[in-house]
C-alpha cells in the first residue's frame, strides 16, 4: 500500500495530524519499534519503548519540540509518554508538573468525620472555585498515580506536607488517604483514615474545608494525580506557594551544566537528566562504532596504505613510459628535420630543449612545416669570431630561424 496512504490512516485512528518534517515511513534504526510504542506513530516521532523512553521525554520536555501539536495532540502524545513511564517503571520527575489546589467543603455526621471524601469533582474540564480550569482525561490514570507511589497520602493541616516537610519542619497528618477509586462520572473519591486528633479537629469545626493538591502537566492542563489534601480554612486560595517554595533554591552548578549542554536555563532538572542519558548513549554507540567500524565504510590502514602505495607506483610507471615516448618523438623529429636541412646538427640540442617543455613539440612541428631549408653550405666558417662567440653573424635563413622560433639572434648563438 502506498505510504502516504498509511500516514493519513495513522493520521484517522491516533488523532494526530501529519507534519511538515514528519516521517512517512518508519525510520531504520526504529525498525523493531512497533506503531503503538511511538507517542507519535502519525509522523513517528518519540519513540517509548524502553530503549529510547528517556531519550523521548527529554526532548518532548522541550517547549520548542511541542510547538507544532495542538493542545488536544499534545495532550495524546504526552498521555502516551506517561503510561509508557508508568509501564516500564520509569520515574517522571514532578519538576515537569504544576501543582494546583482545590477546595471542598467538609462535612460531617453526627457520627464523626467522613470516611470518604470528594478529591476531584466530575466533568472535564474540572473548573475551581475562581474559574480556572484543568484538564482530567484519564481519571484512573490519577489513581494509577496514587498506587504506583505504594504509600498512603497524608491529609494535613495548610499543606504543611508540601511547605514546611521539605524545609525539615514538621508536618503532622490528620488523616491518611489509603485508596483511591475513580468513578464513572469521571470524579474520583478517597478513602479515609482518620488520625484522633485529626476527628477531633474536624468535628470541633476547626476546619471547615478540605484542599487536595493536584499534580498537573504545565503544557497541556491535563491532572495526572494527587499529591496529599490539606485541611484549611482558606476555600479560595491558590497555592501557587506549592511551586514557589521548592524552586526558590539557586543551583549555580545545574545552571553550568544546562549550558554546556546547550540547554536554556529553564530546563527542567529531569530533562536535563534524560539529556545527559542519551549522550552517554549516543556515546557509547559511537564508541562501539569505531571499536567494529562498517567496512563497507571503511577500511584497515595497512590496506588503505598498500593500495596508495599502489597507485603512487602505476601513476610514476606511467609517467616514465610517457616521458619515453616524448622523447622518442622528439628524436624522430629533430631527426627528421636535420635529414630535411632544416636545421643543422649544432642546434640539436637547443631545439630538444624547446621540444621537452609543454607543447613544445607540436610548435617544432608547427615551425618545420614553414622553416626553409638551411643545412647548404655557407660562409659561417669564414667568419671572424672568437671562443666567447662575440663577433659571430648569423645568415639570413638563420635570421629567418630565429623570428619563427621567437628567439633572439643571441640566443641562437648560445645554441650553435
Amino acid at each position: 500500500m502506498d505510504p502516504k496512504k498509511l500516514q493519513e490512516e495513522r493520521a484517522k485512528r491516533y488523532g494526530i495530524a501529519i507534519k511538515s518534517g514528519g516521517n512517512v515511513t518508519k525510520p531504520g534504526k526504529y525498525a523493531n519499534v512497533s506503531d503503538d510504542d511511538f507517542a507519535d506513530p502519525v509522523n513517528y516521532r518519540y519513540p517509548i519503548d524502553a530503549e529510547h523512553i528517556h531519550a523521548a521525554l527529554s526532548y518532548w520536555g522541550m517547549p520548542k519540540n511541542r510547538e507544532e501539536y495542538s493542545s488536544a495532540e499534545a495532550a495524546k502524545i504526552s498521555d502516551r509518554m506517561h503510561s509508557a513511564a508508568q509501564r516500564l517503571g520509569v520515574h517522571v520527575a514532578e519538576a515537569n508538573f504544576e501543582r494546583l489546589a482545590l477546595n471542598f467543603d467538609l462535612a460531617c455526621s453526627g457520627d464523626g468525620p467522613p470516611t470518604e471524601i470528594m478529591l476531584i469533582p466530575p466533568g472535564n474540564p474540572v473548573t475551581g472555585r475562581d474559574g480556572r480550569s484543568w484538564n482530567n482525561p484519564d481519571p484512573s490514570g490519577v489513581v494509577d498515580f496514587f498506587e504506583s507511589r505504594g504509600v498512603d497520602m497524608p491529609v494535613d493541616i495548610e499543606h504543611s506536607s508540601e511547605l514546611k516537610a521539605p524545609q525539615g519542619e514538621e508536618a503532622p497528618a490528620m488523616a491518611w488517604i489509603t485508596s483511591e477509586e475513580a468513578r464513572s462520572d469521571g470524579s474520583v473519591w478517597g478513602k479515609v483514615d482518620w488520625t484522633k486528633r485529626g476527628s477531633e479537629m474536624v468535628m470541633n469545626r476547626e476546619y471547615r474545608y478540605y484542599s487536595p493538591v493536584l499534580v498537573y502537566e504545565k503544557a497541556t492542563l491535563n491532572i495526572r494525580g494527587i499529591s496529599s489534601v490539606g485541611l484549611t480554612n482558606k476555600p479560595n486560595l491558590f497555592v501557587n506557594a506549592l511551586n514557589r517554595e521548592q524552586q526558590k533554591e539557586d543551583h549555580p552548578m545545574l545552571k553550568r551544566l544546562l549550558a554546556l549542554l546547550g540547554l536554556p536555563e529553564t530546563t527542567t532538572e529531569e530533562v536535563a537528566l534524560n539529556h545527559v542519558t542519551t549522550l552517554k548513549s549516543d556515546l557509547a554507540t559511537a564508541l562501539n562504532q569505531a571499536q567494529s567500524p562498517d567496512l563497507t565504510l571503511f577500511i584497515p590502514r595497512q590496506q588503505f596504505d598498500a593500495a596508495v602505495t599502489k597507485a603512487n607506483n602505476a601513476e610514476r610507471a606511467l609517467k616514465e613510459m610517457k616521458s619515453a615516448e616524448l622523447e622518442k618523438a622528439i628524436n624522430s623529429e629533430i631527426d627528421g628535420a636535420l635529414k630535411a636541412g632544416k636545421i643543422v646538427p649544432a642546434t640539436r640540442e637547443f631545439y630538444s630543449s624547446m621540444c621537452r617543455q609543454e607543447g613544445g613539440l607540436d610548435k617544432f612541428r608547427e615551425f618545420l612545416k614553414a622553416a626553409p631549408v638551411i643545412g647548404a653550405d655557407t660562409d659561417l666558417d669564414s667568419q671572424n669570431t672568437d671562443a666567447t662567440g662575440a663577433g659571430k653573424a648569423l645568415n639570413s635563413a638563420q635570421k629567418e630561424v630565429c623570428q619563427r622560433m621567437g628567439i633572439t639572434e643571441e640566443e641562437y648563438l648560445k645554441a650553435i
